[in-house]
């Protein structure tokens, strides 16, 4: 097993292009106002088995996810004009050492190279999969790291959302109570981790909730945050002192809430995030519930938005 080092601050470096090597975090303090995001299609997402949607990547155009409850399978995801629809696009073969796991996944993302990699909620590490479906582990896990600093303290606040930065650069969220970033970057033998804190927000959360990370995605151009106890998503940039800040938020709550869409008793359930040149992607964990509009409708919904202007490259 690689060895992890902790470092300084100072993991990431001097764009995001390059993989946003060497930064620390700044937050705002307060709620600013949101922008909508402009919905182009809201489709349900339909399949033979029930998902419990966790985390959402584009690779080549094709979109794809993960689910908390199919720890040995990627799905890939066809739009179409009503609805969206899944199926297996890759088995995994785990590791020896993780047969008998139960690893929960919450974030996938493309290496650039045709793998991918998935964060675990219950191992707190990442795992590398390749085109046949055999995997393996990417460093150690990062619950040690985390917790000297005071992350996955509270309940449901382990790993949450991954984003690879550049080649062995990886961004791992931390959930909430406090949530916070991890920085992995793997090289020889060594691997270096950097948790940081970032409790604060610009956006509004839900009455009763704290900000959370529930997905990253960075598209190798803008690295955007999925809030999803606010209902929305936020682009983060590197300000001229070093540091990273939310630099816009945009809100779907508009659409997350509205009758036609919003789901008996569930708010703040956007679960896994993906982007291209013109979309954002936003995927809901509707936990097996029905949409108020329609009692029998127990599909998850794909949120499609209109990519906000201000974030293109």
């Amino acid at each position: 097993m690689s060895k992890a080092t902790k470092t300084p601050m100072g993991l990431f470096g001097n764009s995001l292009k390059l993989g946003l090597l060497a930064f620390s975090l700044a937050w705002v303090h307060h709620a600013e106002s949101q922008p909508p995001l402009e919905l182009e299609m809201a489709l349900p997402l339909e399949g033979d088995e029930i998902l419990q949607p966790s985390g959402l990547a584009l690779a080549d155009g094709q979109l794809y996810l993960v689910s908390a409850k199919h720890d040995d399978q990627i799905f890939s995801v066809q739009l179409g004009q009503d609805r969206a629809e899944y199926k297996e696009a890759l088995k995994i073969t785990r590791p020896d050492d993780a047969s008998s796991l139960k690893l929960v996944w919450r974030g996938i993302a493309g290496d650039g190279h045709g793998q991918w990699l998935l964060i675990s909620e219950t191992a707190y590490r990442v795992l590398k999969v390749d085109k046949g479906g055999k995997s393996e582990w990417m460093g150690p896990s990062v619950l040690d790291a985390g917790t000297e600093i005071g992350l996955f303290g509270g309940d449901h606040s382990g790993p949450d959302g991954l984003a690879c930065l550049g080649e062995n650069s990886l961004l791992i969220g931390a959930s909430r109570e406090p949530r916070g970033l991890i920085a992995m970057q793997l090289s020889g033998e060594k691997v270096k981790i950097e948790p940081m804190k970032c409790d604060s927000s610009k956006t509004k959360v839900q009455v009763g909730r704290k900000a959370d990370f529930t997905d990253l995605d960075f598209s190798g151009h803008t690295l955007f945050a999925l809030v999803g106890s606010a209902d929305a998503v936020c682009s983060l940039k590197k300000r001229e002192d070093g540091k990273i800040t939310e630099d816009q938020c945009w809100s779907y709550a508009a659409t997350a809430q509205d009758p036609k869409y919003r789901y008996r008793g569930l708010k703040g359930i956007g679960r896994g995030l993906a982007s291209d040149q013109g979309r954002l992607y936003v995927v809901l964990d509707n936990k097996g519930l029905a949409r108020e509009a329609d009692p029998k409708d127990r599909r998850p919904l794909l949120l499609v938005f209109k990519r906000p202007a201000a974030s293109h490259p």
